[in-house]
């Protein structure tokens, strides 16, 4: 099974182009369970196996019904593989009910929450404030953010050239502020770096490329001092798709901006305020 595994994590990223963070869960969440089947259940996988194995998710690893949902996924991506190899007969996850995800409305920043976030960021340094600003105006995802390079940044058109999920290349169009703080951040701050000739945007006096680590602590940091009570950049990701969408904006150009090949996954990232959800009911008439 080993040799199979290694052969689906290099069809996933050579030739499928699934990003590094993705391919780094599929291969934690497979191993996981590679593991429990050859230590409880003498290597063999079948169905009885396989509702031991989320039984063991939920009860014994204390996963929540969207991590197990997401570990099953990968495990019945690598099954489905190894049914196309001839090395494994019949898929033991099939027509096993998973967990239920409850729903819950997206957590996105108010207006008020925003403008302390900004107010904090400024004071901090250029660097910092003008990643805010990105995440909030365009919604990247992180790891779209630490690779942006000098030359995806268009100052003449307006626009940045990203390179998001399965190496997919998108547009996003920038405004006439972030330019200008742009040009400020790379004239200034970035200038005086250790690391001022690297290809990378966003660099430090530490390294060549600003690190995933490093950007995370940077918004907790910024989180902390605006006295908001939350972590991570997916919610100023989650923030920018409900600003847009509460300013107007249709759900497709949402959809493209975001970078989402499931309309799905744009709907579930937009918060609608209870305002609106009784607006519209006002408005019906028959």
């Amino acid at each position: 099974m080993n040799k199979q595994f290694e052969e689906f994590i290099v069809t996933k990223s050579e030739i499928k182009g699934l990003s590094e963070n993705t391919i780094k869960s599929y291969k934690c969440h497979i191993e996981e369970f590679i593991n429990f089947v050859t230590l409880k259940c003498k290597g063999t996988i079948d169905k009885k196996n396989a509702c031991k194995y989320i039984l063991y998710l939920s009860r014994n690893r204390g996963n929540s019904p969207a991590t197990i949902n997401a570990k099953v996924t990968a495990v019945n991506e690598f099954i489905k593989f190894c049914i196309k190899r001839k090395t494994i007969e019949e898929n033991p996850f099939e027509d096993i009910e998973l967990p239920k995800i409850p729903h819950r409305e997206p957590k996105s920043l108010d207006d008020e929450e925003v403008e302390r976030l900004l107010k904090v960021a400024k004071k901090d340094n250029q660097r910092n404030f003008i990643i805010t600003i990105l995440f909030l105006y365009t919604g990247l995802r992180k790891a779209e953010l630490i690779n942006l390079k000098m030359s995806d940044v268009d100052v003449k058109n307006k626009k940045i050239i990203v390179i998001g999920k399965g190496n997919k290349e998108r547009t996003i169009f920038i405004n006439e502020t972030i330019i200008n703080l742009l040009k400020e951040y790379c004239e200034n701050s970035r200038a005086k770096m250790t690391y001022k000739n690297s290809e990378y945007l966003f660099i430090s006096n530490k390294t060549p490329q600003i690190s995933s680590k490093r950007v995370g602590e940077v918004l907790n940091s910024l989180y902390k001092q605006a006295n908001i009570n939350t972590q991570g950049c997916h919610i100023l990701r989650k923030t920018n798709a409900t600003k847009l969408y509460r300013g107007g904006t249709d759900i497709v150009t949402i959809q493209r901006v975001l970078g989402h090949s499931n309309i799905h996954t744009t709907e579930i990232y937009i918060a609608i305020a209870d305002s609106q959800k009784q607006q519209a009911a006002e408005s019906l008439k028959f």
